[in-house]
């Protein structure tokens, strides 16, 4: 997302410039949301989990190893033991997979695409939230004006009552026109209050979406320069954002000898024409102590099997 990190690098910087001292910029609120949001931290956590999928994936190709040891022990009676009838056993397994027929690579593939598609998805859930973060440092900036603006308006509709009443005494207004400016101070009390409701809801949205409450906002940077005709702007959407952006395309390795000789086996086959052959080969050598007899046993296995599907 090179377009859509200027555009954030753009904000972050007119933030920074011309803001009063001590006051929350823009950048202050980026940094507090990308630190401590918990929609972030659950992305970044499920992120980690995809990528556990890769080393997953990636060892069933490795070599496995797997050992047992057992030991018996002949008894006469109840407390004789008979001498040499002790034995133990032990058995060693190693088996490494020879040729699984693509299925190992294949899912390596598809974990590593996951990976990307996850990534794709933290990017668009830092985008959602950066959009609400902007949205709700605005909202309580424009409330916070709009309550001053209708308080100096009661203010001034309250001195313009007492003028009226006044006037009203030395006989220059009627009883009507001090009942007009009644009615407008009444509007006005109501529309600051309508207005001090709606700036709590947005100073609850934005301690919802920063994490802290805003206090001393500083005005907002300028915006950055929109691109030149709406086709660039397509254009980049096209090549930089991450709902429609996907893994790039992997290039795709020859075939090897042993999978060659098994296509060429199916198409040999009457009966298997237009199947593919799975060949899963895997080499397994076992080792077998025996205290009492002082040797070591070996034995090497290697199953195969083979088949057109």
């Amino acid at each position: 997302m090179r377009f859509s990190g200027k555009i954030v690098a753009a904000l972050l910087g007119g933030a920074a410039l011309g803001a009063p001292l001590g006051a929350t910029t823009l950048q202050d609120a980026f940094v507090q949301t990308y630190s401590s949001s918990p929609a972030l931290n659950a992305a970044r956590a499920q992120l980690r989990g995809t990528d556990e999928g890769v080393s997953i994936a990636k060892s069933a190709s490795r070599p496995q190893l797997n050992s047992t040891v057992g030991l018996s022990q002949s008894t006469n009676g109840i407390d004789n033991f008979s001498n040499g009838a002790r034995s133990l056993t032990a058995q060693l397994n190693l088996s490494y997979p020879l040729f699984q027929g693509g299925r190992v690579k294949n899912a390596i593939n598809a974990a590593t695409s996951r990976v990307a598609a996850g990534r794709a998805d933290l990017r668009t859930t830092e985008g959602s939230i950066f959009v609400a973060v902007v949205s709700a440092y605005m909202d309580v900036i424009r409330d916070s004006s709009i309550v001053d603006l209708n308080r100096k308006n009661v203010d001034v509709l309250n001195t313009n009552l007492k003028a009226s009443r006044d006037r009203f005494q030395v006989g220059d207004l009627t009883r009507t026109d001090v009942a007009q400016s009644e009615a407008r101070l009444s509007l006005a009390r109501s529309q600051l209050i309508t207005a001090q409701g709606n700036l709590t809801a947005s100073r609850e949205n934005y301690r919802r979406v920063v994490g802290s409450w805003p206090e001393n906002l500083a005005p907002p940077p300028p915006l950055p320069r929109l691109p030149g005709d709406p086709d660039q702007a397509v254009a980049t959407a096209l090549d930089n954002s991450p709902a429609i952006q996907g893994p790039p395309p992997r290039p795709r390795p020859p075939a090897t000898t042993s999978a060659r000789r098994a296509a060429s086996a199916c198409r040999r086959s009457p009966r298997s024409r237009g199947r593919i052959t799975i060949i899963t080969l895997a080499r397994r050598t076992a080792w077998s102590v025996s205290p009492k007899a002082r040797a070591i046993s070996t034995r090497p296995t290697l199953p195969t099997r083979s088949g057109c599907r």
